[in-house]
């Protein structure tokens, strides 16, 4: 049976309870943040709770709890409760309080966490195409991990209707943002290529590790707005979030080599390496 807390209350899930005029049921008025537990470490907390204040600053919603001090003595006490053994998912949602119809009565916000067991990490090679129902904008929020994800559920059926792995987004402007899951990444001429921000993709912390770990090995990178064609002139692509990477090894009906081993070094040197080793555990 799995505990959680909701703000300084720690309770059974199956306790939980919120109001029906929630403001994140009602309006998807919150943030959400997922990370990696393994062997009983929490990967990137500080980058994930930088994310989420920031969010919650652009949202204009308060929380006591969005410390990393709290946090560490919750998630250490839900990692024993909870038994969680060689990979976890620890989930952040923090929700407006309840009152108002569009425009708010409240800035406070309740932060719910909770943390399971996690099946392990599928780096295989992906199949891919293109999104035609769905395309992103920029906001002055995009870049953040909101509860309403109308835009990446709405891929995510399309994706099971095409039969693929993963869809790529474009923006308004037919540019390629990101996946229904996952940041894209491709690599050209001696550089690696990754959408702007501006594109409407989210900022991921798997994004942002890579972009630092490149700099510091000085392999070149650029933030670009680029059409869907330069994928097709790319030596290899890959997509990633913290969880894992995947090369795309078939991109509509070109074939893409996924044994590029310099890439491949490069990520597994981030946290990926440990990541693989919790897959040959027994689960």
């Amino acid at each position: 049976m799995l505990h959680c807390y909701l703000n300084n209350n720690k309770k059974l899930e199956k306790e939980l309870s919120f109001s029906p005029f929630e403001r994140g049921f009602f309006y998807g008025d919150g943030l959400f943040e997922s990370l990696v537990v393994i062997e009983g470490n929490v990967l990137n907390m500080e980058d994930h709770l930088q994310r989420i204040q920031e969010g919650s600053s652009a949202l204009k919603i308060k929380s006591n709890y969005l410390n990393k001090s709290f946090l560490q003595e919750k998630v250490e006490e839900l990692i024993s409760l909870n038994n969680i053994k060689g990979l976890g998912r620890l989930n952040l949602w923090l929700s407006r309080e309840s009152g108002g119809k569009y425009s708010p009565t409240s800035t406070q916000g309740n932060l719910l966490i909770t943390l399971k067991n996690e099946s392990p990490s599928n780096f295989s090679p992906a199949t891919a195409d293109f999104c035609d129902g769905v395309q992103l904008q920029h906001t002055p929020f995009s870049r953040f991990k909101t509860i309403s994800a109308l835009p990446y559920v709405l891929a995510s059926l399309e994706k099971q209707q095409k039969n693929t792995d993963e869809l790529i987004l474009t923006d308004s402007s037919g540019n390629i943002s990101e996946c229904t899951a996952n940041t894209i990444f491709w690599y050209a001429n001696t550089t690696l290529f990754t959408p702007k921000l501006e594109t409407g993709c989210i900022g991921g912390i798997a994004r942002k590790k890579i972009l630092q770990e490149a700099k510091r090995q000085n392999i070149k990178t650029e933030e670009v707005f680029a059409k869907k064609e330069v994928l097709f002139e790319a030596e290899a692509i890959f997509i990633c979030n913290i969880f894992s990477y995947r090369f795309i090894k078939k991109l509509g009906n070109r074939n893409f080599s996924t044994q590029n081993k310099g890439l491949i070094k490069f990520l597994d040197d981030l946290h990926y390496y440990n990541l693989k080793k919790v897959k040959q555990k027994a689960f």
